[in-house]
């Protein structure tokens, strides 16, 4: 297992010296990292377990004198590593053997494997052409004949698909003031180049990007002239594309990442700063395309870099200084026979919390994951004369994002059964109700529940209700999380919810005090 954190540092005369680029190979096994400065610049690979020890442990495998390395990336069999460099100005691609140490440089401006083992693709504008290169056998194919005049310093893109069959094209065409987005496949005998599109200009950044199973790919389009950013689904056939995502806003120039299950895309945003709203700064946000909501997934600015999804709920960010992995917070409720530390270090285990009130008949305990903290409710009065108001208990949640549980009480309403009250305060809320249904808790008590949206300022809102009537009260339980963090956070919200419990249950009929 990754740790959480892989930060390679080296000891140099004037301190710590920190890598510019790390990438961890397909297996999670080993790291590689550039260090560009000092008598320890270099290319260098260590054992991921090494942990802390890392950068000083770390082999240095090869160097050279001058050129900046600004890409860096492992073959699908983790036998090679492939690299650009920029000296001069002038781009240079190589490949590094890593058990015998040998350097093959390549023609091209930039680079993608494109198999599971030494196959390499590269896009060499000086000759315009792509070509194939079989490292294992030393061979080579044209793939495509290419034209790309634009900017040198920001070379073609090619994007492979996760299954190795096609890979996505784009060249830009200063000469058309152009910049186009081809498709290439296999067809059994010969390569096939098909156009996608073309976009008008060639400042424009254009990284295309696949679902997990090949069988869909996106345009990552950055305007930095327009002052706008936006994610296009290529359609199957002719036609325009779908806008998944759209901002004013210049973002990242790093690939998204689309989820396991096809439903999200992790990428990273230029999104407004808590502390001053009209600045931003690079955050790593999770994006839900059906409901046109964005949530970030880290607390700041500092998690920044290639995306890969390792699992479900795991996603790998590969960035200069360091190796994150970024959790969407799984949990686990611990049994008795699996001890807090034995359980699994993607778990987070459920510790049942009690929530007491100068009301004794209002005290409760619910389930609630170990990492989540309760915020204080401000001394607000509440008028319950009021049907629409609520008196607000507990209110519990992550620090990683705005994901809520919360709990809140009032005298049951005259005329209205648990299903109309459900309705009545949810709208009163701004909720978007769906089906009210019955329902019932782990503790036997009963009730209605619903899933329901709400739009906020920061994006759509998913919830679960459940209204429970009890001795005369009504309490209410909802359980929200940004639309893009429904789905990995749905069973936990929904096991806090069902885990509550009243400490003093009278029954839906029973008398409110003794």
């Amino acid at each position: 297992m990754v740790p959480e954190t892989l930060a390679p540092k080296l000891k140099g005369p004037s301190g710590q010296i920190f890598p510019s680029i790390c990438r961890l190979s397909p297996d999670l096994s080993k790291l590689a990292f550039w260090v560009p400065e000092g008598e320890q610049r270099g290319l260098y690979v260590g054992e991921a377990e090494w942990a802390d020890q890392l950068g000083e442990a770390a082999e240095r495998i090869w160097t050279c004198e001058t050129g900046d390395l600004t890409e860096l990336a492992w073959s699908g069999d983790g036998q090679y590593l492939a690299l650009r460099l920029i000296d001069d100005g002038r781009a240079q691609i190589g490949v590094l053997r890593l058990i015998d140490r040998s350097y093959t440089q390549i023609a091209g401006a930039t680079f993608a494997w494109a198999g599971k083992g030494a196959t390499l693709l590269a896009a060499d504008p000086a000759s315009s052409r792509v070509l194939l290169k079989d490292l294992e056998l030393a061979v080579e194919h044209r793939v495509a004949q290419i034209t790309d005049e634009g900017d040198p310093n920001l070379p073609p893109v090619i994007s492979v698909s996760p299954d190795q069959r096609r890979f996505a094209l784009v060249t830009r065409r200063a000469s058309e003031d152009a910049t186009h987005v081809d498709l290439a496949y296999h067809d059994g005998r010969q390569w096939q180049v098909a156009p996608v599109t073309q976009l008008a200009g060639t400042v424009a950044r254009i990284l295309p990007f696949w679902t997990a199973d090949s069988q869909a790919c996106g345009l990552y389009v950055i305007d930095p002239e327009q002052h706008h950013t936006a994610m296009i689904a290529i359609p199957d056939q002719e036609g325009s594309g779908d806008v998944l995502y759209t901002s004013d806003t210049v973002d990242a120039v790093i690939r998204p990442a689309v989820h396991p299950d096809g439903r999200l895309i992790a990428f990273v945003r230029a999104h407004p700063t808590q502390a001053n709203p009209t600045l931003s700064e690079n955050r790593l946000v999770l994006l839900d395309p059906m409901e046109h909501a964005i949530a970030p997934i880290t607390a700041d600015g500092q998690i920044v870099g290639n995306l890969r999804w390792l699992d479900g709920q795991t996603l790998l960010v590969e960035g200069g200084p360091a190796v994150w992995t970024v959790k969407l917070r799984a949990t686990e409720e611990p049994s008795a026979a699996n001890a807090p530390e034995e359980l699994p270090p993607t778990a987070v285990p459920f510790v049942r919390t009690t929530v007491l009130d100068t009301d004794a008949s209002l005290a409760f305990s619910c389930e609630i994951p170990a990492d989540w903290r309760r915020t204080p409710l401000p001394p607000v009065e509440v008028d319950l004369a009021d049907p629409r108001t609520m008196r607000p208990l507990c209110l519990f949640g992550p620090e990683y994002a705005s994901v809520y549980f919360t709990v809140a009480a009032r005298p049951a309403i005259d005329g209205m059964e648990a299903e109309q009250a459900l309705t009545f305060l949810a709208k009163a809320q701004g909720f978007d109700v769906r089906q009210v249904q019955p329902t019932s808790l782990r503790s036997g008590a009963t009730g209605v529940g619903a899933e329901a949206t709400q739009q906020t300022e920061g994006g759509v809102m998913r919830l679960r209700l459940v209204m429970i009537q009890d001795a005369g009260r009504l309490f209410s339980l909802a359980g929200m999380a940004p639309a893009p963090l429904w789905e990995p956070l749905r069973a936990t919200l929904d096991q806090v919810i069902e885990s509550f419990t009243l400490l003093d249950p009278k029954g839906a009929s029973g008398p409110v005090s003794e």
